[in-house]
């Protein structure tokens, strides 16, 4: 970053990190660096030296970042002139390139070889604010706004090698990108450097507002595009993911079916490779484990995938079937179903853990939203993937600081809750549930006094306009998210769609009258017209509080639903 000049977290915004080479692209940079140009004409310069560099950086041909050699371009008089190269970026003219012949006695390059290049940038089909020169000796990069008599980066190519990440800071599409809008800014200091009405810096800025947001159906059209063209790279990743990642980390997130349907293949590729015993050991141990709503839902598509296979499994715990499952494995789903749709009943152990998972991560979103140095601290993250992640990867595209305060207590809820497992886990000892429920009530007591000293909470959450899909303030409240999302994914299978209705009919309509549309979707009605299903608060209490109704309505009321 040495050559930037940064203005503050504004100039985070923009600039970009440059990638470094590849070990081909270093081998090739190496052996520009040794060329002898001594016999070099302006063709060897252009095709040894110019062509590769510009393909490494970033630049090829019909490509959204291209280059036009030989650009004709007409003068007054139709007076025709040949650029050697126009680079484009997003389809846009931004700066150019021209070649010399080796100047070997000239220590930089004089106004016979400059004016050229600087009279096409000025040509309204060009508007190039950057100019490059080389000669296969030396490369000097010109910022033509700034200055004609003194270049901006200056580079022997012998030196290239070593110094390549510097002229990629400068040349580098995205980098190119941000430098105009660096331009622009600066425009605009010029522009109103002597103005002397605040009114008129008033009317310009509402003018510019009136502007930008002319562009917003632009800039969202531009961003559906490029999501449909990635929108595979994604599930891919996941396809390439570790065993051990997705049961411990990545099952604990909300995913599209395509990306769950990877994650499992993964697992069920590490069964036929080492055996069952070991996936179904880290996914349903005997004794309970931290997980939330997201955690069964996958686990739920995963024992759906291994029952369809051809693996055998040697292994289940007692409460999924234990040995009835070797002779039988959907022995497992069936039992574990009703568990998941009922919210453990008749499973305290587990339903506590996935009770208090839910209640971290509400807390968590409460003192986000409530404490200005989380807000703050997503903001500087955000900054920090913009500057140094790729432009178009997806971290990018997806950031922004309320995504990275997502994060922020997705990520609470699965440590504390692993600290949770483990304060009431005793090696050889089975879980101390009669303990941990009362960890629990005090949680959710603490949850309480906290919405009591805020004063009205809905009302923060809507002007944080955080944008967050998943129901935090509602799930195990007034909200069932685990049995919601394990129907939904029973809506992709026939076979275990038909055999809840059949089997547990009763508890899908328990998930209809606690709003879930999969449920009443499974139960014939249209999504989206009114249901015949009344939502039952006693469920929840059921469900969700042991049967406490006090706390129940005291925690109701402290979000204001009642």
């Amino acid at each position: 970053m040495g050559h930037l000049k940064l203005y503050g977290l504004d100039g985070l915004l923009l600039h970009k990190v440059a990638p470094p080479p590849s070990l081909d692209e270093k081998a090739e940079l190496e052996r520009i660096a040794s060329l002898d140009v001594t016999d070099f004409k302006e063709a060897d310069v252009r095709e040894e030296i110019i062509n590769p560099l510009l393909k490494i950086i970033g630049y090829k041909k019909g490509n959204k970042h291209s280059l036009d050699r030989e650009r004709n371009i007409k003068f007054v008089g139709s007076t025709n002139r040949y650029i050697d190269y126009s680079l484009t970026v997003w389809e846009q003219d931004f700066w150019l390139v021209e070649a010399k012949r080796p100047h070997f006695n000239q220590g930089v390059f004089g106004y016979k070889e400059a004016s050229q290049a600087f009279e096409y940038a000025a040509h309204p089909e060009i508007r190039a604010a950057l100019v490059v020169i080389c000669d296969g000796i030396k490369l000097e990069v010109f910022d033509r706004e700034d200055s004609v008599e003194n270049p901006i980066y200056r580079l022997l190519i012998k030196n290239l090698v070593r110094e390549y990440i510097n002229l990629a800071q400068y040349l580098a599409p995205v980098n190119v990108w941000f430098f105009y809008r660096r331009r622009l800014l600066r425009e605009l200091d010029r522009a109103f450097e002597k103005e002397g009405n605040l009114n008129r810096v008033t009317e310009f800025k509402e003018i510019m507002n009136r502007h930008l947001d002319g562009m917003r159906s632009k800039v969202l059209s531009n961003f559906r595009a490029n999501s449909k063209k990635n929108e595979n790279r994604y599930p891919e990743s996941l396809a390439l993911a570790d065993p051990t990642d997705i049961t411990e980390s990545l099952y604990f997130v909300g995913h599209s079916h395509p990306a769950i349907h990877n994650m499992n293949e993964v697992l069920l590729k590490e069964c036929r490779s080492k055996a069952a015993f070991h996936t179904m050991y880290r996914l349903f141990p005997d004794e309970p484990r931290d997980a939330n709503d997201f955690y069964f839902m996958h686990a739920t598509d995963f024992l759906i995938r291994l029952e369809a296979s051809d693996i055998n499994v040697n292994w289940a715990p007692s409460w999924l079937g234990g040995q009835i499952v070797r002779k039988d494995k959907a022995v497992a789903l069936q039992n574990s179903l009703p568990l998941f749709l009922s919210h453990f009943e008749g499973d305290d152990s587990r339903r506590v853990i996935s009770l208090v998972s839910s209640a971290y991560r509400r807390i968590a979103k409460i003192l986000a939203v409530t404490t200005p140095q989380i807000r703050k601290s997503a903001e500087f993250r955000h900054l920090l993937t913009r500057i140094f992640e790729p432009e178009s990867a997806w971290c990018q595209i997806l950031s922004s600081p309320e995504r990275n305060m997502i994060f922020e207590w997705e990520g609470i809820s699965l440590v504390e809750t692993s600290k949770f497992v483990k304060r009431f886990s005793r090696k050889n000892e089975s879980f101390k549930v009669n303990s941990a429920k009362q960890e629990l009530v005090r949680i959710l007591n603490y949850e309480v006094s906290l919405l009591d000293n805020i004063e009205n909470y809905k009302a923060l959450v809507s002007e944080a306009s955080i944008g967050e899909i998943h129901p935090t303030e509602f799930c195990s409240v007034s909200y069932d998210n685990l049995g919601h999302g394990v129907l939904c994914i029973l809506e992709h299978y026939e076979k275990w769609r038909n055999y809840v209705i059949s089997n547990h009919r009763d508890l899908v309509e328990e998930n209809a009258k606690l709003g879930s549309w999969a449920a009443r979707k499974i139960l014939g009605e249209e999504v989206g017209q009114s249901s015949q299903y009344i939502y039952d608060e006693s469920i929840a209490c059921k469900r969700f509080f042991f049967g406490d109704e006090n706390l129940q309505k005291r925690l109701n009321k402290a979000y204001g639903r009642i």
